[in-house]
């Protein structure tokens, strides 16, 4: 494959002289870049219901406390707080006027980051209604109008966008020059996309589109959304006096403590909008009724802090709650509607001007029929009437710079969709966890797992009594599970931990998966060396040789289960079962095939500690080998139910129990272990790493390893199946949810960047070229935007030290062909005349010395960037050496 370098002829007679290139520095330096393979994912979830959590309000109408943000991270504690503010006008003793902003934004794998904002305005019912054997009973009711908006933001298009504002509009997004300044002090877990742009943030309630010109004015991939909520329910503190003296024994009186119970009714209605590409838009139409109770468990405290710090600044909250824990249970009922917008039609930017407004009688009428659609524009996808159970759990603990959560949720129920091939009916189960762990230092570590499983029944309804059976199908049904694994700072014992779950979790060896020993040696050896001279007496100087830290990473694993494969698997004898299921947690196969029928001591001990355990869980500490019998007895019965049981009721309810574990991986691994044929899975990686001019040679070859992972993917021989119609519907819905869209347009992909040293005559001055190769460009030649980031290369313990950004023209050179794809090459200087406006850094470290982080994306159009890349190098007499 050609390759494209340029340097100068005396560059080059200068390089084969330079005794420096012989420490590795050279002319230039290049940087190859796997390819991005698109694959679905699950969007993950934010609190994107308009209803306040039900524990909180239920703790709040009980007075027992205002914990209702138990996982908060230290910045939100103290920076992020300032986006989330509410505003209060009491009207009588029982009624308030109520009005909030709210911010949270959630990291992607590739660099990017999701936005939702959240304004809600209501009235707020609070009334002590008596005691109920002395326990305090209240009586809360709220309604809401809400206004959100879900963006996706990159430090690319931020850049973009800044350039095109007014320098004062620009100046008061970053918050008068305190954010940058925020960004360089504060540890990495400091998010600055948190605190961009509060202006955009405070018209939060007015940037729904009215019309169908608005609506193309959003930038792709944008949901807005707005909506009415209520919720009305009494509730009860049940933390009596017993409880309040255990709390007094155990020297807990400072902290709050409260156990309030209480049932709820709760509705919503909602109008959705998409922007999916150039002249397309989505608007989806949800409403749901909930009925249910709730029972929470809560000890800890909100401090103020900082209340003296600025005489203007009335300080930030800091919660200490080692125990937050929350079960519900409930009936759902849910109908969403889902129409797309051709507006490059009259007829439908019509129809999308009523919808938006609530009035979707044209665009019933224009989507009709398919000659009808074809000529207006006007698609009606679908729309689904849902009824299900749900159970939901949260566990979290929070001590103010650890926090830990963990939310799971469980449900079965039917689900009637009318698409555009008729009506059908699929009972459908699903469970989801989300798994989060957070540190001051190096922000959160997210684990998301769901399973779905859905039967396609025919329903019949005689006497009263709802008759259901299985429709027979060519191709089958397949228990779908999914993981999903992001930190913005891995380290090598996060990485080996993060494979042995995806290897589990898939069943694939993944030997294409390098494994990176945790310890650099070459440091271990240094560290020894560097106290063998110490006094043994002085332990101040001791360290101890950390992990190796890696860089950002993401990585997902898809399954594919077919029933018919669980059914055989469920017929084999409860051994093998057990044989496995021991295997995948790293028992003795052999005791545990036999322990189970003979009821040994250990089955009994390790049942029970299920049960003696439990506390531990409700402070969200991980636990295995306790539910080992517990789990493994209703797995194993829900597989001899799926294997034998005909009733689609009952099968659908052993997919749920089958499906509602602690363990996924371990599950997952056990089936796979029994089953006769190769189960489909696929695995993908998206990673970053972290390069250092401090790194020992030892850590330089860790992180290539791990660089060379990203975007490649590993899967079963066998091929992965294609959605069926149920899924199709919930892959169109997971597009309005946050972190849930996928762009599907040919973005520009930077497949190489190649930095050179140049010298132009006669300017003295020596200048750094990148060239770039990019792939996706075939329409738009000739225009290519180039982002820049220039950090200073330094300890993973400070902030961003952001020398220069910019966005900017890239010159067009060439077309490349090779490796069955076409590029083009683009070039452009980093200083001097043409360069960066600020680039003065280059030219000290090109006169004498420098280590540089380079990120840069590209982009054909606004908002349209590819993934972010970089590129870690180092400066000294004038040449290059990449990290």
């Amino acid at each position: 494959m050609k390759r494209y370098v340029v340097t100068g002829l005396v560059m080059l007679g200068f390089s084969s002289i330079c005794p420096a290139q012989v420490g590795g520095y050279r002319p230039s330096i290049t940087k190859e870049f796997r390819k991005e393979e698109s694959t679905k994912q699950p969007g993950f979830e934010i609190l994107n219901r308009s209803i306040q959590n039900h524990a909180v309000a239920s703790s709040l109408a009980s007075n027992a406390g205002e914990i209702n943000r138990t996982v908060e991270s230290l910045m939100e504690s103290l920076f992020y707080s300032i986006m989330d503010q509410s505003a209060s006008s009491t009207i009588s003793d029982t009624l308030t006027a109520k009005a909030t902003y709210e911010r949270e934004v959630q990291p992607t794998g590739i660099g990017t980051y999701v936005v939702f904002d959240r304004f809600r305005i209501g009235p707020e019912i609070l009334k002590d209604i008596g005691n109920l054997q002395g326990l305090p009973l209240t009586f809360r009711n709220q309604n809401k109008l809400f206004l959100t908006n879900v963006s996706y933001r990159s430090d690319a298009q931020r850049k973009a966008n800044s350039q095109t504002r007014s320098g004062w509009r620009e100046w008061a997004n970053n918050w008068f020059g305190g954010l940058p300044l925020l960004t360089r002090i504060l540890p990495p877990s400091f998010n600055p996309e948190e605190l961009y742009d509060p202006i955009s943030y405070l018209g939060t309630p007015f940037l729904f589109p009215k019309n169908s010109e608005q609506a193309l004015q959003m930038p792709l991939g944008t949901v807005r959304s707005y909506g009415l909520s209520g919720s009305v329910g009494p509730s009860v503190d049940i933390a009596g006096a017993p409880f309040k003296n255990a709390q007094e024994a155990l020297s807990l009186g400072d902290l709050d403590f409260g156990i309030p119970v209480g049932g709820f009714i709760e509705g919503e209605h909602q109008i959705s909008v998409l922007h999916t590409r150039d002249n397309e838009v989505w608007l989806a139409v949800s409403e749901i009724r909930q009925l249910g109770g709730i029972l929470n468990f809560s000890l800890g405290k909100r401090y103020q802090i900082f209340q003296h710090l600025v005489k203007w600044w009335t300080g930030s909250i800091a919660v200490i709650a080692p125990i937050d824990f929350e079960i519900e249970r409930s009936k759902i009922l849910q109908r969403d509607e889902l129409y797309t917008f051709d507006l490059s039609k009259v007829d439908a930017r019509q129809a999308l001007d009523k919808a938006l407004n609530g009035d979707l009688t044209l665009a019933k009428s224009f989507s009709m029929r398919e000659a009808q659609a074809e000529e207006s524009g006007v698609r009606f996808q679908f729309r689904r009437l849902s009824d299900r159970g749900e159970d939901s759990s949260r566990q979290a603990r929070s001590l103010f710079v650890l926090q830990s959560q963990k939310r799971d949720r469980i449900n079965d129920g039917e689900s009637t969709i009318l698409d555009k091939q008729g009506e059908f009916v699929t009972l459908e189960a699903e469970h989801a966890v989300q798994d989060r762990d957070w540190n001051v230092l190096t922000g959160a570590e997210t684990v998301d797992v769901t399973f779905r499983y859905g039967l396609p029944v025919l329903k019949k309804v005689q006497g009263g009594e709802t008759f259901y059976k299985a429709v027979e199908q060519k191709e089958p049904n397949y228990l779908i599970a999914n993981l999903r694994i992001i930190d913005r700072f891995h380290d090598t014992q996060d990485y080996a931990r993060s494979v042995e779950m995806l290897r589990r979790f898939s069943h694939l060896p993944l030997n294409q998966v390098p494994e990176l020993p945790v310890y650099a040696k070459d440091l271990e050896a240094r560290f020894r060396r560097e106290q063998a001279f110490q006094n043994p007496m002085d332990t101040a100087f001791e360290k101890d040789v950390p992990p190796t830290h890696l860089g950002r990473f993401e990585a997902f694993s898809h399954v594919y289960i077919n029933q018919e494969t669980l059914k055989n698997i469920g017929r084999l004898e409860p051994s093998a079962f057990w044989q496995a299921y021991a295997k995948s947690f790293g028992l003795d196969e052999a005791y545990w095939a036999n322990a189970t029928d003979a009821r040994s001591a250990s089955y009994y001990f390790n049942w029970m500690g299920s049960f003696a355990l439990m506390p531990l869980k409700l402070l969200n500490v991980k636990t295995s080998y306790s539910d080992f019998v517990y789990e493994g007895q209703s797995i194993i019965g829900a597989l001899q139910t799926i294997a034998t049981e005909t009733e689609p009721l009952k099968v659908i309810r052993a997919y749920r129990q089958l499906m509602n574990t602690n363990h996924p991986a371990e599950l997952l691994n056990t089936l796979s272990e029994m089953s006769p044929v190769e189960i489909p899975s696929v695995v993908g990686f998206t990673t970053s790493p972290d390069n250092n001019k401090s790194d020992t040679a030892d850590m330089k070859e860790v992180k290539k390893a791990f660089g060379k992972l990203n975007n490649r993917k590993v899967q079963t021989h066998i091929a992965l199946p294609t959605l069926k119609r149920n899924q199709s519907v919930e892959e169109k819905l997971a597009a309005f949810t946050p972190g849930g869209y996928t762009d599907e347009s040919n973005s520009p992909q930077l497949r190489q960047i190649t930095l050179a040293v140049r010298q132009v005559p006669p300017d003295p001055k020596t200048r750094l070229v990148a060239q770039v190769e990019v792939t996706g460009n075939d329409e738009h030649k000739e225009y290519l935007q180039g982002y820049i980031r220039v950090e200073e290369n330094g300890p993973l313990s400070l902030g961003r030290f952001v020398l220069g950004e910019e966005v900017k023209n890239l010159k067009y050179v060439k077309d490349i062909s090779g490796d069955g794809e076409a590029r083009s090459l683009y070039e452009i200087e980093l200083n001097g005349n043409g360069g960066l406006t600020k680039a003065e850094f280059f030219d000290t470290a090109l006169a004498d010395k420098g280590a540089f982080d380079l990120y840069f994306s590209v982009s054909n159009q606004e908002d349209n960037w590819g993934q972010e890349q970089k590129l870690s190098f180092d400066i000294q007499n004038g040449l290059l050496r990449d990290f």
